[in-house]
């Protein structure tokens, strides 16, 4: 009787041995698919680190950047600053604005004449507006505020800044 007892428990201890070896392979299994996509996941982030670091990082994206402006002509506040250093030339931008449908809010000098190109710069989320007016006036590059601070726009959303 003990013989039968023994062959009993003898096969129960080799049923637990293979369950026992399955599962662990099961778990080897998940570590390594688990392993992969984080190796995959930290991979991505190094190399967007890495990227980010020689490129800089990305614009800040704002609201009406990419779509149609939010404010019409009539109620975009342009100030246009001479930095030139030719008498009048802010005078005469503001004169064409005005008759694009523009609100020219001030005109006067930019700090410390000679600046080498045309631009417009903007405050805020009104890049979208000043893609129109750069597109308006034709000039080619369009800025964030730079140097200047917005309570300086007198109130107006845009600066055109005149160049030589």
């Amino acid at each position: 009787m003990e013989h039968a007892y023994a062959l009993s428990n003898s096969r129960w201890r080799t049923a637990t041995l293979v369950a026992s070896a399955i599962a662990a392979l099961e778990l080897a299994v998940l570590g390594v698919i688990g392993f992969s996509a984080l190796a995959r996941t930290l991979q991505r982030d190094v190399h967007n680190a890495a990227v980010n670091k020689v490129t800089g990082p990305a614009p800040a994206q704002h609201r009406a950047a990419s779509g149609r402006p939010v404010l019409p002509r009539d109620e975009t506040g342009v100030l246009v600053l001479n930095g030139s250093g030719v008498a009048g030339a802010a005078a005469g931008n503001a004169d064409h604005l005005r008759r694009l449908g523009y609100l020219v809010s001030g005109v006067g000098n930019a700090d410390g004449t000679g600046t080498a190109r045309t631009l417009v710069m903007y405050r805020g989320k009104f890049r979208a507006e000043a893609l129109r007016l750069a597109h308006d006036v034709h000039v080619r590059l369009v800025a964030p505020l730079d140097g200047m601070k917005p309570s300086e726009l007198m109130g107006a959303q845009l600066a055109l800044v005149i160049g030589s």
